[in-house]
């Protein structure tokens, strides 16, 4: 509950705004015992630490804050690409780029870093990871037919290469056919000028 309660930057870490709507049951429960203890602060519709000397007089708060500073800022970025992508309506194109997606979606992964992400944040990395899994899904698809259809043309190229070469051996034994029979004809033509020639004489 606390860390998502707090803001990290390189420099210093802050106290956030939580909605209350955020929590859930179990959240509130113990939200409201730190209410009690002032220790946490309740708004009509927000929940904060009370105090930022919080950060440095809890030694408990002071090292989940160490512990968790890289996953609090890799956090506020998700937060940030959230807001992004709920102020584009939820587009696609403000979704995380692929080669971010693996850095977040150990968050997804990991019980301990998917507590600190709000339910919106969870949605913009489940968002993200169906649509980079719809497009890998449809660029095997694309990929699959562009090999069928390849295949298909080296089927097509060999058979249009058998048939053009069947046509020119047909060409070529119709050639010679016709150059048979037409020396045939000539020879035919000859024997019977000699025949012809023979009875004159």
């Amino acid at each position: 509950l606390f860390l998502k309660l707090l803001r990290a930057s390189e420099a210093e870490v802050t106290r956030a705004r939580l909605p209350l709507e955020s929590l859930g049951v179990d959240e509130r429960e113990v939200a409201e015992q730190f209410v009690q203890a002032r220790i946490l602060t309740v708004t009509a519709d927000h929940v904060q630490i009370s105090h930022e000397s919080l950060f440095r007089h809890w030694p408990r708060l002071a090292g989940w804050i160490e512990q968790s500073r890289d996953e609090l800022r890799v956090r506020d970025h998700l937060e940030r690409a959230t807001r992004l992508w709920l102020d584009s309506g939820r587009s696609p194109d403000s979704l995380l780029p692929v080669d971010r997606l693996p850095l977040f979606i150990t968050f997804l992964e990991n019980p301990g870093t998917v507590a600190i992400l709000g339910p919106l944040e969870r949605e913009f990395l489940t968002a993200s990871r169906e649509h980079f899994t719809n497009q890998l899904d449809n660029e095997r698809l694309r990929s699959a037919r562009l090999r069928r259809r390849g295949r298909i043309s080296i089927v097509l190229a060999v058979l249009t290469s058998c048939l053009a070469l069947v046509a020119v051996v047909a060409v070529v034994e119709a050639l010679l056919h016709q150059t048979q029979r037409s020396q045939q004809e000539i020879l035919m033509s000859g024997i019977t000028d000699l025949i012809m020639v023979s009875r004159w004489l």
